[in-house]
């Protein structure tokens, strides 16, 4: 159910690095409240992950980058929510700090890691050199991220199949000569999204959504057409 919530100020259209301690709530799931600093910090950490600490640092944040951000924590959010309804097992502490080590070594100087820890909110004093274990801010994030990605292992990936008579028939209905290890692939990254798509409205439709003004999203992306178009 999607709600709107009432905030004092509008979100401007981008928010550089330095908005990050301004308090705003961007988006509600149930009971668990998503602010701008917890997405500006997320989007830090995405963009880290998917092009490196010298974009992430220097990075101006569009509204269209925020939005798509925000649309992944909303999505975790509801994938956490059910998690905990189903009672599963916390990811071990070991997983975080493999995570967290990752992360260091993206970073070729460690005072450049702890700029990033400090900039981004995950951690509140400057040290020295970064810590040996996660700050508490970045442990949570890590643990909330590998909780869903071990949830969606078990619910979704696990069950995916896509048998030799069903690729085989695919590949036929493209024509030509097809790469069938890239095309079964294909098939069941589609096959998987389909999958997560189905699940993620049914999650939301049993919960209470609500997005700040400048936050209202489409939660429910078009996953593109599938790889094996009927004749």
């Amino acid at each position: 159910m999607l709600t709107a919530l009432l905030v004092t100020q509008p979100a401007p259209p981008e928010i550089p690095q330095s908005a990050r301690l301004v308090e705003m709530v961007v988006a509600r799931v149930d009971r668990t409240v998503i602010t701008l600093s917890d997405l500006i910090a997320a989007t830090g950490l995405h963009l880290l992950r998917e092009r490196g600490p010298a974009v992430a640092a220097r990075a101006h944040y569009s509204s269209e980058l925020l939005h798509s951000v925000l649309r992944q924590l909303v999505h975790r959010e509801l994938l956490l929510l059910e998690v905990r309804r189903l009672q599963l097992r916390p990811v071990p502490d070991a997983q975080v700090s493999a995570a967290y080590r990752q992360l260091r070594k993206g970073f070729i100087h460690p005072d450049r890691f702890v700029d990033f820890l400090v900039g981004f909110g995950f951690m509140e004093e400057r040290l020295p050199a970064p810590p040996l274990s996660p700050p508490e801010n970045l442990a949570a994030v890590l643990r909330a991220d590998l909780q869903a990605q071990r949830f969606l292992e078990l619910r979704i990936e696990r069950g995916l199949k896509i048998d030799d008579k069903e690729l085989l028939g695919c590949a036929k209905n493209l024509g030509g000569a097809q790469d069938l290890v890239r095309l079964r692939q294909k098939m069941r990254n589609y096959q998987g999204l389909v999958k997560l798509l189905a699940l993620l409205k049914r999650l939301a439709d049993r919960s209470q959504l609500g997005f700040g003004p400048s936050f209202e999203i489409d939660l429910f992306e078009q996953i593109g057409p599938q790889p094996c178009p009927p004749i």
